[in-house]
């Protein structure tokens, strides 16, 4: 039983390729400094850029993690996310959709985001419960001492409200 390899096209081996090279120097390692910290030749650092060669799986995550890329980013991968049957739905729908009603579908579910940030905003604001001020006879009120008369004071029975503070934006 012969065992083949996985067929990787060609754009898709020139983008790893560039990618290694780029980050590489982007991290200002020439080949050699790479391939001693990764156990490989330089000659393997430079096949890689050349298209020539591959990575060895083993190789991978200590390479993307020296050149501080992603094993999702360097390969191409899309990142797995579990999406409903709902969502699966919404993301194929809306990729069918020419780049206008996409652009309109964004707008709109913004919207409904901010709505929904404003009527938690105008809940929390409702349940607020006023609070009745009761102002006593205390040092610093000007209360009545034993035996005086009470005076009307112009601030009894104020209602003072709490005042939620606003959350911040997600």
């Amino acid at each position: 039983m012969s065992r083949s390899r996985p067929v990787v096209d060609g754009a898709r081996r020139m983008r790893i390729a560039n990618m290694i090279r780029q980050a590489r120097l982007a991290a200002h390692l020439d080949q050699a400094q790479l391939a001693e910290e990764l156990g490989v030749t330089p000659g393997a650092v430079g096949n890689w850029e050349r298209c020539i060669a591959r990575p060895d799986i083993d190789t991978i995550p200590r390479l993307c993690s020296i050149l501080h890329l992603s094993v999702t980013d360097l390969l191409g991968l899309e990142p797995e996310l579990t999406l409903t049957g709902d969502e699966r739905d919404v993301v194929r729908l809306y990729r069918e959709l020419n780049p206008f009603h996409q652009k309109t579908v964004l707008a709109l579910l913004r919207q409904l985001e901010q709505n929904e940030a404003d009527q938690r905003q105008e809940e929390l604001r409702r349940s607020a419960r006023p609070m009745r001020a009761v102002l006593g006879a205390a040092a610093g009120f000007g209360g009545p001492l034993d035996g005086e008369a009470p005076v009307k004071r112009p601030w009894s029975g104020v209602t003072f409200g709490i005042i939620p503070t606003p959350l911040p934006a997600p």
